[in-house]
């Protein structure tokens, strides 16, 4: 042998860079397609209960355009008004727990100081 070893030959080098490549290619690409796949998934998830909405619909002699356009736009008021139903208990709900942060911190602290047996003000300054 010369002296070089097998891993230093500049054919297994640029074999190293090239699988480098395709690995960091694949990646961009699958994090596209990972993209695509979700977008595809949303549009026949809302597709197929529009179309049966609209095939329903055509039944009473709605055109099936109208039919989807009505659907949709029932389905965009029940999601406002789930919104609708739901916001304001969250928001007093919240505010009800940003009220009683500093009583479970001072809570917190007593229990603390009564298992290392320290002053809740020497526990409050720790923490």
């Amino acid at each position: 042998m010369n002296g070089q070893s097998d891993t230093s030959t500049p054919q297994v080098v640029y074999r190293a860079v090239l699988l480098a490549a395709a690995l960091l290619l694949f990646g961009l690409l699958f994090r596209q397609l990972v993209t695509l796949l979700l977008a595809i998934l949303v549009t026949v998830v809302v597709a197929i209960p529009l179309a049966a909405a609209a095939r329903r619909l055509e039944r009473f002699g709605i055109p099936r355009p109208v039919g989807a356009l009505l659907a949709l736009l029932a389905a965009i008021g029940a999601l406002a008004l789930v919104i609708y139903l739901l916001i304001p208990p969250f928001i007093d709900q919240t505010d009800r727990f940003v009220e009683d942060v500093p009583s479970i911190v001072d809570d917190l602290e007593k229990v603390y100081a009564d298992v290392t047996g320290q002053s809740a003000g020497v526990v409050g300054d720790k923490v």
